[in-house]
């Protein structure tokens, strides 16, 4: 019996990628106009076998072996059945392949007391295709003996078609939390042949300046503004409509029809939210995202005493990070939003921002040793699921760590021994109301860390 109730479900991924180029380079004018032109073809091919248990085309219903549950016509599980663990993850075997042509060309050109960069990419992916271009160029704008100061930008399209596991419509089932009924149910994932590629036009501007003794610093500012976003319908507002449905709004109601699953089946709004049982979703092509900030990076030495003291710091600012509304079926399931500052769990296109994150470090070099130090800075953000968070576990707190390294180099034996505590007061990562209690996208549970690192130089 426990051996029975125990069972796996595991699947068998493999995944095959050709990749064949040519490319053809060199110089119209030498030292004023190079280029570059080439072509690649790729090839992918995968597949994924899940075992017996976990197969539903094997076993689709409750009981292993039954088929009853399947519809005759569609050859899918119909109602509230998907595979012998009703509620965890389920695989329907598929292999497919995607075959990329790609052709692309760059002309560097030195003129105008600067560097320029004329580029061009075109890519083919089986029916999709997209031409890219792109401009980039740094210019001189003063100069003495002791400084550069240049100006930098950059200026392109993007393209990214559907992954081949994108456009897979086999069920592959998941179990989610759901915040409108306060338990986890069974969240059914299809992807689409339907989706559109993902598109986006995104440019820098930056100053660069290098000072003398040893300075280097960059400011950069940075904005992406994307177009049909790939990423799966929110489960999340799916049930909230659904709710708002069974309450009497007719248009939520019909938005999701068939996305919700009750003990009937399909449901129409016959069972109250808290006993659903399954949610269908689909991969989609969210409207967009439009982000942009500023990036900064010091770095310098100096001589200090018998030898050399080290500095710098590099942050990222993220100063907006705007979702676009999205509205399907005559209802909308999120409302455009500047998301930056939030923990964004349920938003399946961003992940938590912080407004800042920064690092900086301290060095000292002299002999055949080094000691090194950091420190590593988030700012703080938000929990955005103000809903059922409680009030005072909404705001999480920044964090601050510190690394060391000491680096002793025995440069006539070949090796250097290295020995570095990581998170060296051992702080704790803020607490989030959640089951982990920490965000493990943006902080480390681990606490201090002491490491030991020998390398051995062979040759000369």
């Amino acid at each position: 019996m426990l051996d029975w109730i125990n069972e796996q479900v595991n699947v068998e991924n493999e995944a095959e990628l050709v990749v064949a180029e040519a490319t053809l380079s060199g110089n119209w004018l030498p030292q004023r106009l190079d280029y570059a032109f080439g072509y690649q073809y790729r090839h992918v091919d995968v597949s994924a076998i899940p075992n017996a248990v976990g197969n539903y085309a094997l076993n689709p219903c409750v009981v292993p072996g039954d088929r009853s549950c399947v519809d005759p016509t569609t050859g899918r599980q119909r109602g509230a059945r998907a595979g012998t663990f009703t509620f965890t993850s389920g695989y329907y075997p598929y292999g497919d392949s995607q075959a990329v042509h790609r052709a692309f060309g760059e002309l560097s050109v030195n003129a105008l007391r600067g560097d320029m960069q004329f580029a061009a990419n075109y890519e083919l992916h089986d029916e999709i295709d997209s031409f890219d271009p792109k401009f980039s160029g740094r210019w001189q704008l003063s100069a003495g003996e002791d400084h550069v100061l240049s100006f930098r930008t950059s200026v392109q399209t993007t393209f990214r078609a559907p992954s081949v596991d994108d456009l897979n419509e086999e069920v592959r089932t998941t179990l989610e939390y759901l915040n409108t009924v306060g338990v986890y149910k069974a969240v059914d994932a299809f992807g689409s042949r339907s989706l559109l590629p993902e598109q986006a036009f995104t440019y820098n501007l930056g100053l660069v300046l290098f000072a003398s003794p040893g300075i280097d610093v960059t400011l950069d500012y940075w904005s992406y503004d994307f177009d049909d976003v790939i990423a799966p319908l929110p489960q999340q507002e799916v049930v909230r409509l659904y709710a708002e449905g069974y309450g009497g709004n007719q248009a939520a109601l019909n938005a999701v029809m068939g996305r919700v699953v009750c003990p009937g089946g399909v449901t129409d709004g016959s069972c109250v939210p808290g006993d659903i049982e399954r949610v269908r979703i689909d991969l989609i092509n969210w409207p967009g995202i439009k982000t942009s900030g500023f990036d900064f990076h010091l770095h310098g030495h100096v001589d200090a005493g018998p030898g050399e003291l080290s500095f710098g710091v590099d942050s990222t600012y993220t100063q907006s990070y705007e979702l676009k509304k999205l509205e399907r079926d005559g209802v909308v399931y999120r409302e455009q939003k500047d998301v930056v500052g939030l923990l964004n769990r349920d938003t399946p296109i961003a992940p938590p921002l912080p407004e800042l994150k920064a690092k900086a470090s301290l060095g000292y070099r002299w002999s055949d040793y080094s000691l090194i130090g950091w420190a590593n800075y988030i700012s703080s953000y938000e929990d955005s699921n103000v809903a059922w968070t409680p009030p005072e576990l909404l705001p999480i707190d920044e964090w601050l760590t510190f690394d060391l390294t000491f680096l002793w180099r025995f440069p006539r034996l070949g090796f250097d021994l290295a020995l570095s505590a990581i998170n060296l007061t051992d702080e704790d990562p803020p607490l989030v109301f959640f089951e982990q209690s920490f965000d493990a996208l943006t902080a480390n549970p681990k606490g201090r860390r002491l490491k030991a690192l020998m390398s051995y130089r062979f040759g000369n």
